[in-house]
C-alpha cells in the first residue's frame, strides 16, 4: 500500500516554503539573530545557537496544527513528538508573504497542550493532509485557547519588491 502523493504539489509547497524561509531570515537578521539553516529532524534552524521548529501556513488561519502523524500508512510518528526545539515558530502567510509569526515556548506549550488541553478537549478536531509527504494527521489547537505565558504573536510587516511599469 502506498500513501496518495501528488509529487508535483509537494514540490510546489517545497518551493513557497524555501521562499517564505528566505523572507524569514530577512526578519531574523533584521532582529539581530544570527541563523543556521541547518535542519535535523528534531528542528529547523539555530537562531544564535537555539534550535527552532518553523511551521509554515500558506494563509492565515484562527488555529495551528499539531502534527501527530507524519504518515498513516509507514506509521511515521509526526513533528510532535519528535521535535527537540527551545522554540516553535507558527508562521501564517498571506500571498506568499509571512505576515504573522506566533512563538512558542517548545516545552511549556507541549506540557500545556498535553496537561492542560487535552484533558478539556478529548473530543477534537483534526485535519488530514495529502500534500506532503504522506497522508498527515494533525490536531486542531486553537489559537485564542493557547494561554498567554505560552505564545507570544507578531505582526510582520516584510516588503517585497515591486515591479515598475
Amino acid at each position: 500500500m502506498t500513501t496518495p502523493n501528488n509529487h508535483a504539489q509537494t514540490r510546489a509547497y517545497t518551493q513557497f516554503e524555501r521562499n517564505v524561509q528566505k523572507q524569514l531570515d530577512g526578519f531574523y537578521t533584521s532582529e539581530g539573530y544570527q541563523i543556521l539553516r541547518r535542519g535535523t529532524k528534531t528542528y529547523d534552524l539555530l537562531l544564535d545557537g537555539a534550535p527552532i521548529e518553523e511551521k509554515i501556513r500558506s494563509k492565515e488561519r484562527s488555529d495551528i496544527l499539531i502534527e501527530v502523524v507524519q504518515d498513516i500508512v509507514t506509521g511515521s510518528p509526526g513533528w510532535f513528538t519528535t521535535v527537540e526545539a527551545t522554540r516553535l515558530h507558527y508562521v501564517m502567510c498571506e500571498y506568499g508573504t509571512p505576515v504573522v509569526i506566533f512563538i512558542l515556548d517548545w516545552p511549556s506549550f507541549k506540557e500545556w497542550y498535553i496537561s492542560h488541553y487535552l484533558p478539556e478537549h478529548q473530543q477534537g478536531r483534526y485535519v488530514v493532509s495529502l500534500e506532503g509527504w504522506g497522508a498527515t494527521v494533525n490536531l486542531v489547537v486553537p489559537i485564542n485557547a493557547i494561554p498567554e505565558y505560552v505564545m507570544v504573536k507578531h505582526e510582520l510587516i516584510i516588503s517585497q519588491p515591486r515591479l515598475i511599469t
